[in-house]
């Protein structure tokens, strides 16, 4: 619930009752670029604003509020959790990068509460939050489906775009073009409806679907091959013409922001991976989820014996 005089997914969208409030200079009717005439009633309602803005679109909570209030394990796909005295205590779970991004959108200095001024519109549909409803619940049984999860998911974006078109006036000003869409989950975009496509996807897996044009996750319930034509239609997974590979979440505590600034005497590592390589090194017993790439790498770069004791070539 939001105080008296605010409203919004974040309780930050002021109404008329909160105009005499003192608003954080982030939120209040902001001017464009560069200040114009000094006739202000009140100093703490003109600031400057940072091109590109970025619209975030206020949702039903169906698309995210409910789907994160559901989750069964409170660390799941959330990039914090909070301690008893109310301080952040990181996640480390792959999926944070989500929260991560909706969190940066709604607080940054780029944000219009303006719509039709905005370069960019956010949509806050969040398809990782999905995964242990989907998973876990009766009611939405995998006897209906094996595919239970990529096939809700497809729905859920088509849903929000439906919404969109419903109640705002954007998405036909450049078709979607300008409308930005997370896909946090193993395959990302891959299972986007057609409807969103022309958006730029924020997803973690670059695939072009040059040479795999079907899907090849070891988890089954992300697999897209089954979600039907006319909803999927037939695009690739990512453009990179449009679309940005992002990292997933990792806790900022871990992440050395020097690692990157040794010199390159200091480098003694050629190549190094972290990640399972499949059956011939005691792995998961699925081969596909990499479409070969960690297994080509444990071939010419692998230091622990498969099972026949014979090792990678080492370098």
């Amino acid at each position: 619930q939001c105080r008296n005089g605010w409203y919004g997914m974040d309780c930050s969208v002021p109404s008329i009752s909160s105009y005499n409030l003192e608003w954080p200079k982030w939120l209040v009717p902001l001017k464009v670029d560069h200040l114009q005439g000094n006739n202000t009633d009140h100093a703490s309602t003109v600031a400057v604003k940072k091109r590109p803005l970025i619209y975030v679109y206020d949702l039903p909570p169906e698309f995210n509020a409910l789907l994160l209030q559901g989750r069964h394990d409170k660390g799941h796909s959330v990039n914090r959790l909070y301690d008893a005295k109310n301080r952040t205590d990181w996640t480390s779970i792959l999926y944070g990068s989500q929260m991560s991004i909706y969190e940066s959108m709604l607080a940054s200095p780029h944000r219009t509460l303006n719509g039709d001024e905005a370069d960019y519109f956010f949509v806050p549909v969040f398809d990782s939050w999905m995964i242990p409803l989907v998973d876990e619940n009766p009611h939405l049984s995998k006897k209906v489906s094996l595919f239970v999860y990529a096939h809700y998911t497809s729905d859920l974006y088509k849903k929000a775009y439906d919404h969109i078109m419903a109640q705002y006036p954007y998405w036909n000003r450049s078709s979607g073009r300008d409308h930005i869409w997370t896909f946090a989950w193993d395959e990302g975009a891959c299972m986007a409806p057609k409807e969103v496509w022309n958006g730029v996807m924020l997803v973690h897996w670059g695939n072009t679907n040059k040479k795999h044009r079907n899907s090849t996750t070891a988890y089954n319930d992300d697999n897209w091959d089954s979600i039907p034509q006319d909803l999927r239609g037939n695009h690739s997974c990512f453009d990179p013409v449009k679309d940005i590979v992002i990292p997933v979440w990792k806790n900022p505590k871990l992440i050395s922001s020097k690692s990157h600034d040794r010199p390159r005497e200091d480098r003694k590592t050629l190549f190094y991976f972290n990640g399972n390589l499949g059956p011939l090194y005691n792995g998961r017993p699925e081969d596909r989820y990499s479409m070969g790439i960690r297994q080509k790498m444990g071939e010419e770069f692998g230091s622990s014996p498969n099972k026949e004791g014979k090792l990678g070539k080492q370098r």
